[in-house]
């Protein structure tokens, strides 16, 4: 038992320190500057009395702007100002009581930032974990450093975070993609991601589309040509309604030796005749059912 509560926090705190080495290693100035000006306020802040009760009126101040910013309920954030300010000038700010309050409330927000470290590391290897033993059971630790190491791997545009690198590359394992293609499939689900601005689960299912659409017509086209396609096609219809569209008629475009430019002109003809999103489907439907 207490071998295996060594292993458990020998693993939390090499995830913790994974966490800083990261924020470290890709943004080292802001991580210094920030760290450089908590220290500087902190020693700025605690030397009198007025300084202190000024520091903390600014931290509740920003503490309830994010709160209204998240629960977007003015009477919760006002409460909670009130009893933040209320609370400040209630007591008297010497030397001992600014540094214990400092002591604490610093020592507070690690430990939360510590479980939060071990929550987001648990969570990515849990992901990464089922996607390797999926692909390859008989070889899975070889199949999850290689996972591994492409869920760090910069993807350009870099606006999926750990997790939704580690689901991806999941959803990828479940659709039997091949490991050589992982990479630049997760490249692609964020591209999509970009290009129409929708969440990571539509992205993947877009994605899915595509990809079933290049191995049914074994073209040489791979994904971001397809993209490509769509992209300079310019159909007069927001992201929403274009995947609307495309999830009730994908199983009739997989299926039928319809091309995607072929697909793509019917729906800029019948938006342009005029047809609203059942009517576009309706049309799709009854052409490819005649080819």
């Amino acid at each position: 038992m207490a071998e295996e509560i060594g292993k458990n926090s020998d693993s939390v705190f090499i995830a913790f320190k994974n966490v800083l080495g990261r924020l470290l290693r890709q943004h080292p100035v802001i991580f210094l500057t920030f760290m450089a000006l908590i220290t500087a306020g902190l020693i700025f802040f605690t030397q009198s009395e007025q300084r202190m009760t000024f520091g903390l009126c600014i931290l509740i101040s920003i503490v309830s702007i994010l709160i209204f910013a998240k629960t977007n309920n003015y009477a919760e954030t006002l409460l909670s100002f009130m009893l933040g300010v209320l609370t400040i000038f209630t007591i008297t700010w010497n030397d001992y009581t600014s540094r214990l309050f400092i002591g604490f409330y610093v020592s507070v927000n690690i430990v939360i930032f510590f479980i939060t470290s071990i929550k987001l590391a648990a969570k990515s290897e849990t992901e990464l974990t089922a996607a390797a033993s999926y692909m390859n059971l008989k070889n899975f630790k070889d199949t999850y450093k290689k996972l591994n190491k492409i869920s760090k791997t910069s993807t350009g545009f870099n606006i999926l975070g750990g997790i939704e690198k580690a689901e991806t590359i999941k959803y990828l394992a479940y659709m039997k993609v091949p490991l050589e293609e992982i990479y630049e499939s997760v490249k692609n689900i964020e591209l999509i991601k970009v290009i129409y601005q929708i969440d990571l689960k539509s992205s993947c299912e877009f994605f899915k589309t595509l990809y079933f659409i290049k191995e049914r017509s074994n073209s040489l086209f791979d994904i971001t040509n397809l993209l490509d396609l769509i992209v300079a096609k310019s159909l007069p219809l927001t992201p929403e309604e274009f995947l609307t569209i495309l999830n009730q008629t994908k199983k009739e475009l997989i299926q039928n030796e319809f091309s995607l430019v072929s697909y793509l002109n019917e729906i800029e003809s019948s938006v342009l005749n005029g047809e609203d999103i059942d009517g576009i489907v309706n049309n799709i439907k009854i052409k490819m059912s005649v080819c």
